[in-house]
């Protein structure tokens, strides 16, 4: 787009040929076609008569010199030719700079014409193609190219744009292929590759040119262009050779030929053709201040002005001096050209090297006026050697101003553009440019305020103009901090507003801003780059996407952030939509910025001092404590996440967190229980600072690291291997994150916080808890280490000293918080002051069911309950009121309970005791941190810790201590005096198997039984090492490996179980060998190598095992295994090539479990490798030994061979349309699924929902030759009682005649149509049975009813011994539709009487039945059908009446269809059909009817007489004439959903009928039943009916409107739009929204259509149609525009004047006339047009308008036919508006016209 602060000063001088030819006035060829055509052979043969004339130069005249003026944008026109260089390359546009500082623009379409082609085949196919390459990679920028100017436009904001083409049909277009010399130098476009060269498009006419593959290559080597040329691409080209008079010319585009091209005399170029770029060798003639004069070509002159030679070196020049010169460009109209001197182009092939400057933009004082140019501009000294010219209107803001520069005067200039073709920097002295603070997009930066105003508002935002040259881009979202609906409420056009950029793109001349008031308004740092995200960096963004991980947030200059969900709130958020929106400024704190891969992770919790907006990084808070330093805190405030505190005696404030209170939970839980406002708490430590809070801690352990300097400050201090205190900051699914001290944070994974397998991390750790923790590994970079909570790895292999000085530092902490309670208690006793071992006289209150025992409270000021377990009753018999002596053996200040115990040993005397003794002891309860125990024979009382160490979390319930259980312990303290119990720790040298423990007498001493030798047999003493899923790796007597396989670990577990998982290192254990394993293979050994040389030892920790007395028995092998035997196997590993799962049944044998034998579960079997972990445990059957003897084959379905009524899992191997399935079954077996077996519910195409490969449950039918399966639900699950639609008919037998069946049809052929009904009936159907149409061809009947079709039919008959059944699919046999449409217009077969049909069938039907029948009971039958014979009448009355009203019947069917175009049913579904078209059908149903009735009524026991029998039938047809008459009433209305039901069944195609059945439903308020009829009647509507079914679909959708909700709408509208034509759809559903009033529904299905149908006239035009009658006019406007983009060319002229129109009922009418004039400006000759806006000015316009209208058409130039027409309706027109003058008128044109016509036909 051309800038209008850049014209290009002067005008050019004018010519005395107008530049522009004037269009001949158009006349009427009835008048003057013979006077033409003469003077158009006069001129022909007077210019086939003269020769042309030799040029001659022009005569230099001594006279004043001229100004010289420049081309301007006024000057130009199109077909003006210039020399160009390409600015900027995009895909689809070049930005191409010209002389004079102007800019032009070539689009896509204006390369070439086969690049044209490219381009629209692929806008055609919407696919991209692959010989389509982009402009910028056939362009470069500095490329010289000619162009031609193609369009000069001048926008809406006043801006000048000129549109060129370097199209050579139109440079060129001045050559023809005669003039075409060798060594031209012509510029062309590759048109298309060839076998041996490139065809170039050079645009003259008549000629091909033809460039070598070999020239091209050269070419391509020299310039490093790729490997070929490609379509589209701009060439310099030399002629090379011409043929045939110029139609076939050979190029070259070597670089040394092109730059040798110089134009020449020998060339024979005129002032007709002479081009832009041609480079001449020329002689100077003349030299003045303004412009050099030379002469080329010998007899032609030319000019050179100031702006294209340096005026530095002016005086280099001098007359008759030769130089090389270059045309700059052309105007072919008045023969003008102007040439340059710069050296950039005298050169032929060459570019320009200089494309901008970085002088642009920047504002230079002092600057000295070197010459002025009148009418174009004057030369300024910028710097040294650096001039600068500013166009006579950037001279200054007023034309007077230009009066004060003249030379010498010094003046302040701002450089504002670099002209490359005038190689000069172009510069302004306006005050309003020069103090201008933007001048260009460079000249911004994201973040910077910027003021404008609001120009317009547009859909996608609005557009704020900054300066005349910039304008920004507001995006809806940004126009407030919550979105506007409307922002044209707020935002008028000329508005001043603040606004800040939120992108800058100079590259893409791209400015968007903001409006949002916090970011207006922020003061943090702006984050425009990723190398402005520093970590820790508070700065402000908004959200653009919400996903479930979190958070996108953009700052600016598009640059993104991602805030992970954990990291939204210090609340736990699920689902962030439902807190968080699209659009919403939010305040983030940088966590991690890698710049290398563009990847910003942000925070959204920020700490309190984070909340001021002070442009920096975080910094730590100047009041914080040094952090470990230990102060005495007092509470001043409790909250649920812990205590506000100040420390003493500074009194600085601090937060001490409720975990942080102590190391142990439960302390934690009592101290905040109990400390109050006012209390001093000693000991407590800085931890760190959160929130401008100091954070204090009172863990004992985190405070000893501290002070023992045994931590790390920095994160460079952190070595692998160091082990560190800390506690857990937060669990997640994958870990725990642990915080040490420092801060310092480190991630201990799932896999490493415990030695066991841990399902959830949250079941054994909380937020808080302290751990030991040992760094695995660090990274420096990104500040980041891994952590092991592993037992094994943290704690030391003896762990009885930690757990003492645990348990120790729990009960002084207690102690501590008792001291505090009891001086708060003034009562005296409390139950503080109880403690274990006192002796209580309690009362018993109550005995629980499960035999715990309650007592009276009142004894024990302050307890809520005092009780006795089952177990600590000591065996006595206890009564309520019952008055007993108890132990104290457990208070829990939490809950105030008190636990004791009546066991007579507790209440003796307690004896001596000493330190570091070995006890034997029972638990008597078991508390959070601690369990008490009482030593074995006597009455002390011991706490032992339940855990070894702070990470020992992870216990299974065998492990765990329980009320009753006997431990071993170490004594630590003698005397209970200070906490109330001994304390004590577990005995590390326990025996583990109680049964063992059990045998060994209690005087022997531990391993006395152990031997010493490695034998077979022997049993050992072994340690844990490492644990495996299946085996455990231990060190026997620290002196040899062995290994103890997982099934060598329990007797009994279950199923899933992981039985390793029971072992962890360094545990102690009793084992015995039992074999030997191969240090090589680790093959197992059972009986060789008894010294273990060259294998290792094979153990067993089974107390069986190890208890047997005497030799090992053999250990089993594979022969020893029998099929179907039940055995415990562990997985190894799941093999995905063979689709079998490995297991280990003993450590010598081992199985395999193919796929489908795995589970029962399809979804299982999908991945076995995720439900299937190695060490599992898992029961399996035997199935067979493997026929290499290596394995056994295994099943875990708990199957080991097929067998009938088997449930199973197979895979489909193949699809066998319209047959059956195929399935791999277990045990490499095949079996078949036919058709129905499939389902409980016949469907059509029943096999289209299966593909090999899927998983299905059978259930085996038979194991016969082929394995028959079934799918159906009811063999699966035969215990439930599921509903089956479609039984199994199993044979003939099963069949009862009348029965609807349904099947598929399995052939079509001359004896009628094969019907399958299972795997192994077929029935068969004649034509006559088929459908009541009489089909002429056998054809239609497989068109119609094609194979595996699915159909319903009635049987009619069947013969048991031969196996045979006779179906019907006739619709009064099954009351479903016709097989045959209606709309095929068969005619209706020729029904005979039903009853002798009926009769006739029977009769062949049971022809076999009658052979052995006695002849009495024949003829007793006979005698019955002569009865029926005798009720046909009846019968045949009716079908003659049906056939009579036939014909009439369709008729009134037609008439009723054509009434009504479209059905709608808005509130309340008022319909205004009649019934009266249905009487016909009601009488069909009616006569079904009664001969079904008539069949089914059972034979009377006496006869009757023949008078009886007469008035039996005569009162029959009287009732039956009655009922008729009444059904074929034509004013009876429906009454009830029966006749709803009957109507429907004799025209089940009939879309009134269905709807008014649904109009019947909802004026009961039956909304579900309505809806329930509008399915029924989308199954029942033939596919065939379209607009039956759509008129359908659209009442369901106002029913949806209307009663429904907006989710039931859509889904009937997706639905409606699958089934339907998707347009018409998208038309009804906006006409529904239109009429209920819901315009903004409307409005986005509207938007919707356009994008979905844009090149749909009729969308449009409904659009525009919705616009205006909600009076958004300039909405339609727009949409007009819209339209004609997207919309074929051929269309533009209809849909003008379809809007036309539009305009003129709704809009406003001045735009319709507007529209209406424009058109018919250039499509003068349209009498359509003219009769519409004839016809529409008649309505909305006044007469002397249309009189106007009529007299411009009845002058234009057409045929008399067309002339004639218009003339009848002007006089029609007088005739009824006007008076007898104004006919005469009229009439008096007509004749004269006539007569004109005439004369011209005569002369």
């Amino acid at each position: 787009m051309e800038e209008e602060c850049f014209p290009r000063g002067g005008s050019l001088p004018k010519s005395d040929q107008s530049t522009t030819k004037k269009r001949k006035k158009e006349s009427d060829n009835l008048f003057s076609f013979h006077e033409e055509e003469e003077e158009t052979r006069k001129k022909k043969r007077k210019a086939v008569s003269e020769k042309p004339k030799a040029v001659r130069p022009e005569k230099v005249t001594p006279t004043k010199e001229q100004p010289v003026k420049i081309l301007r944008f006024k000057d130009l026109s199109v077909g003006f030719l210039l020399l160009g260089c390409v600015k900027e390359a995009k895909d689809f546009e070049l930005v191409v700079s010209l002389p004079y500082g102007l800019t032009g623009y070539v689009h896509a379409m204006n390369i070439c014409e086969a690049y044209t082609k490219l381009l629209s085949e692929q806008v055609e196919k919407e696919v991209m193609l692959e010989n389509l390459t982009p402009l910028s990679d056939l362009y470069s920028p500095g490329m010289l190219i000619r162009c031609a100017v193609s369009g000069l436009e001048t926008t809406a904001g006043g801006f000048n744009s000129v549109k060129l083409a370097v199209d050579p049909k139109l440079v060129n277009s001045v050559l023809v292929a005669a003039s075409l010399q060798p060594g031209m130098l012509l510029s062309g476009c590759v048109s298309s590759v060839e076998d041996h060269g490139y065809l170039v498009d050079i645009g003259v006419g008549g000629s091909k040119a033809f460039l070598p593959r070999q020239k091209a290559q050269v070419f391509l080597k020299q310039a490093n262009k790729g490997a070929a040329l490609r379509v589209g691409e701009y060439l310099n080209c030399v002629v090379d050779e011409v043929k045939n008079e110029g139609r076939i010319v050979r190029l070259s585009i070597v670089q040394s030929e092109v730059a040798a091209a110089f134009a020449t005399v020998e060339q024979k170029w005129t002032l007709n053709n002479l081009l832009p770029g041609l480079v001449v060798k020329a002689k100077i003639t003349k030299v003045s201040s303004s412009k050099i004069s030379l002469s080329f070509l010998s007899s032609y002159t030319g000019a050179v002005d100031f702006l294209h030679f340096d005026l530095l070196k002016k005086s280099a020049y001098s007359v008759d001096q030769e130089v090389k010169a270059c045309i700059l460009w052309v105007d072919p109209s008045s023969k003008n050209f102007r040439l340059t001197l710069r050296q950039s182009f005298v050169q032929p092939g060459s570019s320009v090297r200089q494309l901008s400057s970085s002088l642009v933009g920047s504002v230079i004082e002092d600057c000295a006026m070197k010459s002025m140019f009148k009418t174009a501009g004057a030369f300024f000294q910028l710097g040294e050697g650096t001039l600068g010219f500013a166009f006579m209107h950037n001279l200054s803001e007023k034309p007077k101003g230009v009066e004060k520069i003249k030379d010498g005067t010094r003046h302040t200039v701002r450089v504002i553009e670099y002209s490359p073709m005038d190689e000069t920097l172009l510069i302004s002295l306006k005050t309003s440019v020069v103090e201008g603070l933007f001048l260009r997009h460079e000249d911004i930066r994201a973040g910077q305020i910027v003021e404008g105003t609001v120009s317009t508002i547009e859909p996608v935002g609005m557009v704020v103009k900054i300066t005349n040259y910039l304008s920004g881009l507001v995006p809806r979202l940004h126009l407030a901090d919550v979105e506007l609906q409307h922002p044209e409420l707020k935002y008028k056009t000329g508005l001043s507003v603040k606004c800040r950029v939120l992108t800058a793109d100079p590259t893409a001349k791209k400015l968007i801003l903001t409006r949002k008031k916090t970011l207006l308004n922020s003061r943090l740092p702006v984050i425009a780059s990723f190398e402005d995200a520093k970590p820790g960096l508070i700065t402000h963004g908004f959200i653009v996407s919400i996903k479930t991980y979190g958070c996108i947030v953009k700052f600016y200059n598009e640059v993104q952030a991602l805030a992970l969900r954990s990291q939204l709130s210090s609340e736990p958020i699920h689902n962030p939509e439902e807190v968080f929106y699209k659009g919403q400024v939010i305040k983030v704190r940088v966590v991690e910025c890698n710049v290398e891969t563009q990847r910003i992770l942000v925070s959204f919790k920020l700490t309190e001092e984070d909340d001021d907006e002070e442009p920096t990084l975080k910094k730590p808070n100047p009041k914080a404590l040094e952090i470990g330093k230990v102060v005495d805190v007092k509470v001043v405030a409790k909250t649920d996440e812990g205590l506000d505190v100040v420390t003493l005696p500074e009194n600085t404030p601090a937060f001490l967190p409720k975990m942080h209170l102590s190391d142990y939970i439960t302390n934690c839980n009592l101290l905040w229980r109990h400390l109050e406002v006012g209390d001093i708490l000693p000991g407590a430590m800085y931890l760190s600072s959160f929130k401008k809070k100091n954070i204090l801690t009172r863990k004992s352990t985190l405070i000893a690291a501290v002070k023992e300097d045994d931590c790390v400050k920095e994160f460079s201090d952190l070595q692998i291997g160091m082990l560190l205190p800390g506690f857990v900051r937060n669990t997640m699914p994958y870990g725990v994150f642990v915080q040490l001290s420092h801060g310092l944070v480190g991630l201990a994974p799932k896999s490493e916080v415990a030695d066991k397998f841990v399902t959830d991390v949250n079941e054994h750790f909380v937020e808080g808890q302290t751990v030991v923790a040992k760094v695995l590994e660090t990274d420096e970079e990104r500040k980041r280490c891994l952590l092991t909570l592993k037992l094994s790895q943290c704690a030391p292999d003896d762990c009885s000293d930690d757990s003492f000085s645990r348990l120790s530092q729990c009960f002084s902490e207690q102690q501590l918080l008792k001291s505090m309670i009891s001086r708060k208690d003034d009562d005296g006793e409390s139950i503080t002051s109880l403690v274990p071992g006192k002796k209580l006289n309690l009362v018993v209150e109550e005995v629980e069911e499960d035999g715990t025992i309650l007592f009276a409270v009142a004894q024990i000021p302050g307890a809520e309950k005092v009780m006795a377990s089952n177990h600590n009753l000591g065996g006595k018999s206890i009564d309520s009121g019952q008055k007993v002596k108890a132990v104290v053996l457990y208070v829990d200040l939490i809950k105030s309970h008190v636990y004791v115990s009546l066991n007579n040993t507790l209440l003796k005397k307690k004896g001596a005791l000493t330190e570091n003794s070995t006890y034997f002891a029972v638990v008597q309860h078991v508390a959070e941190e601690f369990a008490v125990v009482a030593l074995e024979g006597t009455s002390h009382l011991a706490a032992v810790p339940v855990s070894c160490h702070f990470n020992d979390t992870h216990r299974f319930e065998s492990e765990k201590l329980s009320i009753g259980k006997r431990i071993s312990i170490t004594l630590k303290t003698a005397s209970a005096e200070e906490h109330g119990y001994l304390l004590a720790v577990r005995d590390s040298t326990e025996k583990k198997h109680k049964k063992r423990d059990k045998k060994t007498p209690e005087s022997a001493a531990p391993g006395s039984c152990i031997q010493k030798d490695l034998q077979i047999g022997s049993v050992v003493s072994a340690t844990v090492k490492t644990v495996k899923p299946n085996s455990v790796v231990v060190s026997i007597d620290d002196k040899a490996v062995g290994f103890i396989h997982v099934s060598q670990i329990l007797e009994e577990m279950s199923e899933g179980s992981f039985p390793t998982s029971k072992l962890k290192p360094k545990q102690s254990l009793t084992c015995r060998i039992i074999g030997a394993r191969d240090v090589k293979s680790h093959r197992f050994l059972p009986i060789t190598h008894p010294n273990f040389k060259q294998s290792l030892p094979e153990l067993s920790l089974l107390p069986s095992v190890i208890e047997k007395e005497g030799d090992l028995p053999p250990p089993k092998n594979l022969n020893m295994y029998s099929v179907g035997e039940k055995v415990t196997c562990f997985v190894l590993k799941y093999y995905k090539e063979m689709s079998v799962l490995e297991v280990e049944l003993t450590p010598g044998v081992r199985g395999r479990i193919e796929q489908l034998l795995l589970s029962h579960t399809p979804k299982v079997l999908k991945r076995p490798e995720k439900n299937f972990k190695q060490g599992q445990a898992l029961s399996a059957t035997v199935v067979s030994l493997d026929a290499s003897l290596k394995y056994l084959h295994l099943s875990l379905t708990g199957f080991h061979r097929l067998e009938k009524g088997t449930d199973l899992v197979g895979r489909v191997k193949k699809v066998i349309p319209g047959s059956c399935l195929v399935i791999s079954l277990p045990f490499r077996k095949t079996g078949k699924v036919d058709l129905f077996q499939l389902s409980d519910c016949h469907a059509e195409a029943p096999l289209d929902s299966f593909s090999p490969g899927q998983f299905v449950r059978c259930c085996v039918l038979s194991t016969s030759a082929t394995t028959e399966l079934s799918l159906r639900k009811s063999r699966l699950n035969p215990e439930s009682n599921i509903s089956v639609a479609n039984p199994e008919i199993t044979s003939v037998e099963s069949l009862e005649e009348g029965q609807c069946v349904s099947g598929y049809v399995s052939a079509i052929s001359e004896k009628g149509v094969f019907f399958r009904l299972s795997s192994t009936l077929v029935g068969h159907l004649k034509f006559s049975n088929v459908t009541s149409y009489y089909v002429p061809d056998i054809e239609l009947y497989k068109k119609y009813i094609p194979e595996g079709t699915l159909l319903t039919a009635k049987v009619i008959g069947k013969d048991t011994e031969e196996k045979h059944v006779d179906l019907s699919f006739l619709p009064e046999d099954t009351g479903k539709p016709d097989v045959i449409p209606e709309s095929t217009g068969l005619k209706k077969r020729i029904v005979r009487d039903p009853q002798e049909q009926s009769d006739k069938r029977k009769r062949k039907v049971s022809q076999s039945e009658t052979k052995d029948v006695p002849e009495k009971k024949k003829k007793k039958k006979k005698s019955q059908e002569n009865k029926e014979d005798e009720d046909s009448g009846v019968e045949v009355y009716c079908r003659e009446d049906k056939g009579e009203n036939k014909d009439k019947t369709t008729d009134t069917k037609d008439r009723s269809k054509q009434s009504i175009s479209r059905l709608e049913v808005p509130a309340g579904f008022s319909w205004d059909v009649s019934l009266q078209t249905l009487r016909t059908s009601l009488a069909d149903v009616k006569e079904s009817s009664s001969d079904s009735e008539d069949e089914e009524e059972p034979q009377p026991k006496t006869k009757k007489t023949a008078k009886e029998k007469a008035m039996e039938k005569k009162e029959a047809e009287k009732e039956l004439s009655k009922i008729e008459a009444a059904l074929m009433d034509p004013n009876r209305q429906p009454q009830s959903a029966d006749d709803f039901d009957r109507l429907v069944v004799s025209s089940p195609n009939s879309s009134i009928l269905w709807l008014q059945y649904m109009a019947f439903h909802l004026q009961a308020t039956e909304i579900e039943k309505a809806r329930a009829v509008a399915e029924r009647a989308l199954k029942t509507i033939s596919f065939r009916e379209e607009q039956e079914k759509l008129n359908v679909w659209v009442a369901l959708l106002n029913l949806e409107n209307m009663y429904g909700t907006e989710e039931s709408l859509l889904k009937a509208f997706e639905r409606a739009v699958q089934y339907n034509e998707p347009l018409k759809v998208f038309q009804q559903l906006a006409d529904i929204y239109i009429k209920s009033e819901k315009f903004k529904q409307a409005e986005d299905l509207f938007n919707t259509m356009l994008k979905r149908f844009r090149q749909e006239k009729s969308v449009w035009l409904k659009y525009a149609t919705f616009l205006l009658r909600q009076g958004q006019k300039e909405a339609t406007h727009k949409l007009l525009q819209r339209a004609l983009k997207c919309l074929p060319e051929k269309e533009h002229i209809d849909v003008i004047s379809k809007f036309a129109q539009l305009e003129f009922n709704l809009g406003d009418t001045e735009r319709a006339k507007a529209l209406f004039e424009s058109t018919l400006s250039n499509y003068p000759k349209r009498t359509d047009l003219w009769s519409v806006y004839i016809d529409m000015m008649m309505k909305h316009g006044g007469q002397k308008e249309v009189r106007d209208i009529f007299e411009r058409v009845i002058h234009l130039s057409m045929t008399a036919k067309r002339i004639k027409f218009f003339f009848k309706r002007y006089l029609e027109y007088e005739k009824k508006h006007g008076t007898a003058e104004s006919i005469q008128a009229v009439k008096e044109k007509a004749l004269a016209y006539v007569e004109s016509k005439s004369s011209v036909t005569t002369s």
